[in-house]
Formats: C-alpha cells, sequence, structure tokens
C-alpha cells in the first residue's frame, strides 16, 4: 500500500479527512496540538502541520482514483513526477505515520546547557529515530523534519520541562 498527497482547500482537511474514511481509505492529517502566546499568555491550540495537504494510503491508485477525486474540496493529486498521481517515497511515509490520526501532544524538553533534551511527545520519537531537530525557543517550537513533496516543515511545538537542579525548596 502506496501512500498519496491530495492537494485540499485549506481549513477543509478533516471534513474531507471523514469523507474519505466513509468510502474507506486510510487517511492522514498530522495535527497538533500548537502552544501560542495571547494577551501575554501561553495558550494551546489544535494545528494541522501540513494546512492544505491531506495523506491517503491505497493499493491501487488507478481504481480509487475517480472516486476520491469526487470529494469535495479535493483540488487535485499530487503529480510529482508530472502528469501522473505519485506515491511518497518509503522514507517520507515513514515520517509521516507516526502522526497516525491523533492529535499530537505538546512534547516536553528539557535545557541541559545549550541543549534541549526532548522527554516526551513527538520530539521524543522523533529524536530517538535520529532526527537531527532544530529547536526556536523563543517561540517554542521545533522543526522535525522537511517533507521534500511539498516542500514543507513539520513544526511543533514544545514546552520546557522544570528541572530538578533548578527547584527551590
Amino acid at each position: 500500500m502506496s501512500m498519496y498527497v491530495l492537494q485540499v482547500l485549506t481549513g477543509k482537511e478533516m471534513q474531507i479527512r471523514g469523507c474519505l474514511l466513509d468510502i474507506g481509505s486510510e487517511t492522514y492529517v498530522p495535527q497538533e496540538e500548537s502552544i501560542i502566546r495571547s494577551g501575554g499568555k501561553w495558550l494551546t491550540r489544535i494545528r494541522t502541520v501540513f494546512p492544505s495537504y491531506v495523506f491517503v494510503a491505497l493499493d491501487n491508485v488507478t481504481r480509487d482514483y475517480y472516486r476520491i477525486r469526487q470529494v469535495t474540496g479535493i483540488i487535485r493529486f499530487l503529480e510529482l513526477n508530472g502528469g501522473a498521481a505519485t506515491a511518497l517515497t518509503r522514507e517520507e511515509e515513514r515520517l509521516i505515520r507516526p502522526f497516525g490520526n491523533h492529535v499530537a501532544p505538546v512534547s516536553q524538553v528539557l535545557q541541559d546547557g545549550d541543549r534541549l533534551i526532548p522527554l516526551d511527545g513527538p520530539l521524543k520519537i522523533y529524536s530517538d529515530a535520529g532526527m537531527d531537530i532544530r529547536y526556536d525557543k523563543h517561540r517554542r517550537q521545533a522543526t522535525v523534519f522537511r517533507l521534500p513533496s511539498i516542500n514543507r516543515d513539520a513544526v511543533l511545538s514544545f514546552t520546557f520541562a522544570k528541572s530538578p537542579n533548578n527547584a527551590r525548596g
């Protein structure tokens, strides 16, 4: 079973996912709990990691192509090699599948000098898999990987964990 990318109307990813699940397609819309600063407070919101894209796993794209294209809101199958729906590489599939169909929680990281060490959540999973994660401490976001097919970065939120060495008592 290969995974394909559908370009869809922005903001309709979950609605389209529901329609595709109804017709029996294995569908992925990576989402995360995102940390944003508003009114001087850090708030949590659910955010789509790759806006305007839905990932669908298909056994036979020629059989399912027209059935899937009938779903309202789908713009097109991504055509990487010109003219035909092109499957993601195995490496790209390996990056998408850990998101599953649940909302990825905010990861906690521990600051050890200049290093940030993920303690849990998706950042821990990708770090353990050997990914080179780039952290932006100010925005509390980490760039985990770049998905070449759509030329987008997977950016996930994190919070700082309290260090037992810094605890006051």
